[in-house]
């Protein structure tokens, strides 16, 4: 790609204003990670944006783009879902900002730190060019992946770890919406399930009308834009899928037999991942994983109009936690994951 991207890492151009695209948690989590610091934020959706600020950068107007000379800039967008990004690129486009030359997305914004991350948590360098092939594959896919590229790339690295390390067992990913998420890595990073049953357990019908009390704030009927028959047709070539369909309290008492190398949790609600993680933990095995999405500062406050993060899977996670011994957790701010390992 172009000179905004060598080597793993951003490299910004000295002298010239960043600017971060967006006002949400992406852009929140970016300045929690934070390599490089924006001068202000931008958006659309922030009210009294100019008004505002977002862990101390200033929130303006996407109007405020206008007074910037392209050439003197660098315009980040903080969005972790790919479509979204897509979108904003193409509003960028006819301003001047190509991408690689002076426009970058979230995930290789914050590629280099993710890195630095893992290299700490799992003693093993990241690989550049699994993660080159998954953020291209996001640019294609017909399935929503709300993961997000920097997301699937690091479950695929988790699986990596345990394949390299020998921890066997069969694999779980609990809230698979479209399947974008399992589907990527089966297909870029295949070796690390191939000799592994993949378990994707969903309502694939949205949420459960009983859970939800964590996360009154957010709207319940979100991930019901589902075909069953389209998720059965993408996973269809694969022998060692299998498809779990209801609520987790009807279907996982089907795999209350089964060990299990690696546990990914994308339920987003906080009744779903507690009784996720009680019915799996005691099956996952040692050195094993259990993984969360959308484990959040339950404090953080976003400028009002963005949209609020879920904030009961950070509180079944650290209830959790808090009176269970044995446990190594790493937190991966820049896909809003955290990782558990059990003891052996």
């Amino acid at each position: 790609m172009s000179n905004l991207w060598q080597s793993g890492t951003v490299d910004l151009p000295a002298g010239k204003t960043i600017v971060g695209y967006g006002a949400g948690l992406a852009a929140h989590q970016a300045l929690v990670s934070g390599r490089h610091r924006p001068r202000f934020l931008v958006s659309d959706r922030a009210e009294n944006a100019g008004t505002v600020s977002l862990d101390g950068v200033p929130v303006l107007p996407v109007s405020a783009l206008e007074a910037l000379d392209p050439a003197e800039t660098v315009v980040v967008v903080l969005a972790f879902q790919s479509q979204s990004v897509q979108k904003i690129f193409a509003r960028l486009r006819p301003r001047g900002y190509i991408y690689g030359e002076n426009l970058i997305d979230y995930d290789r914004f914050c590629f280099a730190s993710l890195a630095e991350r893992a290299r700490e948590f799992l003693c093993r360098d990241l690989d550049r060019e699994l993660f080159d092939r998954v953020h291209l594959s996001q640019q294609t896919t017909e399935a929503d992946n709300r993961t997000g590229a920097l997301g699937t790339f690091l479950i695929a690295e988790l699986l990596r770890h345990c394949r390299d390390l020998g921890i066997e067992g069969d694999v779980a990913e609990l809230g698979v919406y479209q399947g974008s998420n399992a589907l990527t890595i089966l297909e870029e990073c295949p070796d690390v399930l191939r000799a592994r049953t993949f378990h994707l357990f969903d309502s694939f019908s949205g949420f459960s009308p009983d859970d939800g009390a964590a996360d009154s704030h957010r709207p319940l009927d979100d991930f019901r834009d589902v075909s069953f028959s389209d998720v059965e047709r993408r996973f269809s070539d694969f022998e060692n899928v299998i498809l779990h369909k209801g609520y987790f309290s009807e279907t996982l008492e089907a795999v209350q037999e089964k060990a299990f190398a690696l546990a990914y949790f994308d339920a987003d609600l906080y009744d779903a991942s507690r009784d996720a993680i009680e019915a799996l933990w005691p099956r996952v095995v040692p050195n094993g994983l259990m993984v969360f999405h959308d484990y959040v500062d339950r404090c953080v406050q976003l400028p009002k109009g963005e949209t609020k993060p879920f904030r009961g899977v950070s509180q079944a996670v650290d209830e959790f936690c808090s009176r269970t011994d044995g446990v190594k957790r790493a937190s991966f701010p820049e896909t809003t994951h955290i990782v558990l390992i059990k003891s052996d």
